[in-house]
């Protein structure tokens, strides 16, 4: 078979299913007809009770385009070729957002609409996430409508192994200075007692608590103002400290000699496997709640207690060794006792938008459904059963106050029931999380010293060059750890890098940030 007609017949197949996955219909009742596409892991159903709910509700038809999650942005893309718009436009990645608009495909959505139509999103917006809110506005028009990942307050979480701090007579380090203390001794005070040489205190995620001592996130494009100024951190000379530290625990042998191969060996992403299969004593990865051993904190049902479940990473830690026990610690302070940090995930999830071309009453009206499907929206009941359905047949209050539920029916056993059940119109656009988990993880402080990029968004300059300048940045600090290019290459390094178009990349983001804050 020819190659042009292999790619043409799956452009065909992939064209066929996605139109098949959420074709138009056609409404004949004369409502207001709203196609509508949001985050789904799995389809909605024809016939979905929430559909005809909401559609009740708003006096409207909606038109849910079923579009598989992991491949959402390729799928979409096929239907916008074909001359398709959804009226609700969601971006699920925020760096798209300009490109659609340059394509025309977005209309732009007047401010005093956003004040009018939703006024709890947007006095949300002006009291926690105005960094957030302005990276929806292209050329001074607002165009997307942030998604929050709220639950993102809460930065990397610090783990250390306790039962080894325990047998070496240590104390979770709070200082550079302690660390090195307490990493030297993981590596090599046989803090195991098996008699080998066969631990070491770090490896990559480890390293994560070095860059966030000195406010940086080498591996990605996390920007920082420093000095008034936009600032790329790895390239700035604190960076060039940072790789000392790391450049003499690796030829000290704390540092794992196979830290370029990550912790994590395949499986879920947040394990480390490092870490709970006993070869470092402390990471960095995954999230706080990952990490949860039974009895951090409890649940109440009728003010009964419900012991919090286990972490996914404690789950398989304990499976290996059910005797260990795990410390959390906090950023390091520096030699000079400046606090550091930790990188934190962006607050930023993704962008909804408007389809080009929708009438003025048809935006007024999906303004509207947003800001009741918010999680602003001061109505809890209405909150939770935008996420979970019905209420008393899909879930019910726990604690309406920490905002706990129960699950029922078939969405006890299943999390995708509710996508199916036609729960997808809700979105994350800001507010305080008030579940047990989320006040236990304030109250270790998870929320403290996270490092988050000023501008998590993509620039055409970055989209022509972080290729490139990812892989030189990479290969230089490896070079440098392992000894490979001596310490004083950094400095040839960051002028090969702005010369490659590393300061192209800093310009348009400095001219971006001037102009919209």
């Amino acid at each position: 078979m020819k190659k042009g007609f292999v790619v043409l017949s799956i452009l065909f197949l992939g064209l066929t299913l996605v139109f098949a996955a959420g074709s138009k219909d056609a409404k004949t009742d004369g409502k207001m007809n709203i196609s509508w596409t949001a985050y789904q892991m799995a389809p909605t159903a024809k016939n979905a009770p929430m559909v005809k709910y909401y559609e009740d509700m708003f006096g409207v038809g909606l038109d849910v385009w079923n579009i598989d999650y992991q491949q959402y942005t390729e799928l979409l893309n096929i239907r916008l070729a074909a001359g398709e718009i959804p009226d609700m436009f969601m971006v699920m990645n925020p760096a798209d957002l300009s490109g659609y608009v340059e394509q025309g495909l977005l209309a732009p959505i007047p401010l005093e609409k956003i004040k009018k139509f939703m006024p709890n999103t947007y006095a949300t917006y002006q009291r926690d996430f105005p960094n957030e809110f302005a990276m929806g506005q292209i050329d001074g028009q607002f165009y997307g409508l942030a998604s929050i990942s709220t639950g993102n307050m809460f930065r990397l979480p610090i783990i250390y192994n306790q039962t080894w701090l325990d047998a070496l007579g240590l104390e979770v380090p709070t200082n550079i200075e302690e660390f090195e203390r307490v990493i030297y001794a993981f590596a090599h005070g046989d803090p195991d007692g098996n008699g080998k040489k066969d631990t070491y205190g770090l490896s990559m995620d480890g390293l994560e608590l070095l860059w966030g001592m000195y406010g940086m996130v080498p591996y990605q494009d996390y920007f920082s103002v420093k000095d008034g100024r936009i600032a790329f951190m790895p390239i700035e000379p604190e960076m060039k400290e940072a790789l000392a530290y790391a450049r003499k625990w690796y030829q000290d042998g704390v540092l794992d000699p196979e830290f370029i191969t990550g912790e994590n060996a395949g499986g879920y992403w947040a394990i480390s496997h490092s870490f709970i299969n006993g070869r470092v004593g402390m990471t960095v990865r995954g999230n706080y709640y990952h990490w949860l051993y039974p009895g951090d904190y409890n649940e109440y049902d009728d003010g009964k207690p419900i012991p919090n479940q286990v972490g996914a990473v404690s789950k398989e830690l304990l499976a290996i060794s059910p005797d260990t026990k795990i410390a959390f610690g906090q950023p390091l302070k520096n030699m000079d006792g400046t606090q550091g940090g930790i990188r934190g995930y962006h607050m930023l999830a993704r962008f909804y938008g408007i389809g080009a071309d929708v009438p003025e009453e048809k935006m007024d009206k999906i303004l509207e459904i947003l800001e009741h499907m918010g999680d602003s929206n001061p109505d809890r009941d209405a909150w939770a059963t935008a996420r979970h359905g019905i209420q008393g047949e899909d879930w019910r209050w726990l604690e309406k106050d920490h905002e706990t539920i129960l699950k029922l029916g078939q969405y006890m056993d299943r999390e995708s029931y509710r996508y199916e059940n036609g729960s997808v119109f809700w979105w994350t656009s800001g507010s305080e999380l008030k579940s047990r988990q989320a006040e236990w993880g304030r109250l270790m402080e998870f929320d403290k010293n996270g490092i988050y990029s000023v501008f998590p968004l993509s620039l055409e300059a970055m989209n022509r060059y972080n290729a490139q300048l990812q892989t030189l940045r990479e290969q230089a600090y490896i070079q440098i750890i392992t000894g490979a290019r001596p310490l004083d290459y950094f400095d040839t390094f960051v002028a090969e890098y702005l010369k490659i178009g590393g300061k192209e990349v800093i310009d348009a983001v400095q001219a971006w940030y001037a102009a919209n804050n």
